[in-house]
């Protein structure tokens, strides 16, 4: 819906005038408490379009901030721990708690940085902990590209439930099965595409809904120190709302 009233938005906030706390947008009214004003005003400078410039070289400055780079060592550190430790659900099943630190990293770090933050991260602990099939770069795209998808959803906007979900779901099936079952035939060839991509399928379709719940949880969670910090600036407060 925010594609359709952007520019409206933009010129009311860009003016100051809130008459009666309310909005009109070519899509129809909108209205919205004065506490919301500062996340709408974040909104209409641009932050939740892929390709506005802002929303990128935000997340690239983050790169030259001392107090950013600091925080991406903290969450380095936590990745290369967390990437240790799994939770068995099956005998063939477990679960890797770095999911939401992924997410966080998104919403945190945004694009720019988070991708680089990705790259880099893959890089170190494949150094610390080098698998038998050796270094393969397809995995650390697939990081990158799943922070980057966390990041178009969840960086400088109103964050909602359904926007965790739909971050997930491409995540999930784009990333890990699409993209993650390819990489695993190219290095272990020994069945076809489509039998990894079954496994993979299966493997994420029953995670989904915990890896949301989680996701969900920890977002809420962490929100208030997150905007003490002011690690996010748009104002928002927990709980997250489902839209």
């Amino acid at each position: 819906m925010v594609l359709f009233w952007r520019t409206d938005l933009r010129k009311v906030l860009h003016s100051g005038k809130i008459a009666d706390e309310k909005m009109y947008g070519s899509c129809g009214r909108l209205s919205f408490p004065r506490r919301d004003f500062d996340l709408l005003h974040g909104l209409a400078k641009g932050g939740i379009f892929m390709f506005d410039k802002d929303f990128w070289k935000s997340s690239f400055e983050k790169m030259r901030s001392t107090r950013w780079l600091a925080v991406m060592a903290v969450f380095l550190g936590l990745r290369i721990v967390v990437s240790r430790f799994s939770i068995p659900v099956s005998a063939n099943l477990n679960i890797s708690l770095s999911f939401f630190l992924v997410a966080l990293e998104g919403m945190l770090f945004g694009p720019a940085a988070g991708m680089i933050f990705a790259f880099t991260e893959d890089i170190l602990e494949f150094l610390l902990f080098p698998s038998g099939y050796g270094f393969f770069f397809g995995y650390t795209l697939s990081a990158m590209l799943g922070v980057l998808t966390y990041a178009l959803f969840m960086y400088r906007q109103r964050i909602t439930v359904a926007k965790i979900i739909g971050a997930k779901l491409i995540s999930s099936y784009a990333i890990n099965v699409l993209l993650g079952s390819y990489w695993t035939y190219l290095l272990v060839g020994s069945k076809s595409y489509l039998a990894y991509a079954a496994v993979s399928f299966y493997k994420n379709t029953i995670l989904l809904p915990i890896q949301i719940i989680g996701i969900v949880l920890i977002v809420n969670l962490l929100l208030p120190f997150f905007r003490k910090k002011k690690y996010i600036t748009t104002g928002q407060k927990a709980p997250i709302p489902f839209f």
